[in-house]
């Protein structure tokens, strides 16, 4: 069985050098994948936000100039969009009693945003789904302020300050986006192995040059003197002034 003692010292030295290019930019790779996969949730977080208040703005704009029967339009057009997997607008009891029941998705709750409406805290998480991939699951609720989006809500609505007014439930699509975090890792990591060729032949012609060959030298000098007797009058040549030099 070869030991790896006996392998050559420029296969040993060139093999480790590749093998810490290889974990050095793995960890690289990782770091960055794992960096652009949270930058990519936080612009998804934003993005949430921002369909949230739209849709919002949207719905109160209708509901001033009674155009508010033209909603599921309106509605349509933000779902159509290419990250919007779904959208849904939960109605409060306090606009209930206003403005009506609405349909069944306006009133029915899922055990997240029954959680949402009961603390008024909004709800943000990565979901893995075998069926639609990765996504963000949002619930953002309304609250009842008297400033938001330029409008006093308690105006209309006669409620505390705080109140859950309703919420906007959205999924956010990441596939896509993960998509291209994978394809930017694999094309990382075929840079890494392809790069790592030129280093790994210069690294073998440094070690051959200034380590193998020297002691081959050195060895050919010392067996030619034992050959001969013992001559240890005989010097060696010393072209460097390092170690082996």
């Amino acid at each position: 069985m070869c030991r790896l003692a006996d392998w050559p010292i420029w296969v040993r030295l060139t093999g480790a050098i590749w093998l810490m290019l290889m974990l050095a930019w793995g960890c690289m790779i990782t770091w960055e994948t794992r960096v652009n996969h949270d930058i990519v949730t936080d612009q998804a977080r934003g993005f949430a936000n921002t369909v949230n208040e739209m849709t919002m703005a949207g719905l109160t704009g209708m509901m001033i100039t009674g155009t508010v029967a033209q909603r599921d339009v309106f509605l349509d057009q933000i779902k159509a969009l290419s990250l919007v997997n779904e959208l849904r607008v939960i109605r409060a009891d306090a606009v209930s009693k206003v403005f009506g029941k609405g349909n069944a998705a306006e009133v029915e709750m899922d055990l997240v945003e029954q959680q949402v409406m009961a603390s008024g805290k909004p709800y943000m998480a990565v979901v893995e789904d075998k069926g639609q991939g990765e996504y963000l699951r949002a619930v953002i609720p309304t609250l009842a302020m008297p400033d938001y989006l330029g409008k006093n809500c308690m105006s209309c609505h006669a409620v505390p300050e705080g109140t859950p007014l309703g919420a906007v439930s959205l999924r956010i699509n990441l596939a896509d986006v993960d998509a291209a975090v994978s394809r930017f890792r694999n094309e990382s990591i075929l840079f890494a192995i392809v790069a790592s060729f030129p280093l790994v032949i210069f690294s073998f012609l440094f070690i051959r040059r200034f380590v193998t060959r020297p002691l081959e030298d050195l060895t050919d000098s010392l067996s030619e003197i034992a050959l001969g007797g013992g001559d240890l009058t005989r010097r060696l040549d010393a072209a460097h002034q390092d170690e082996i030099g």
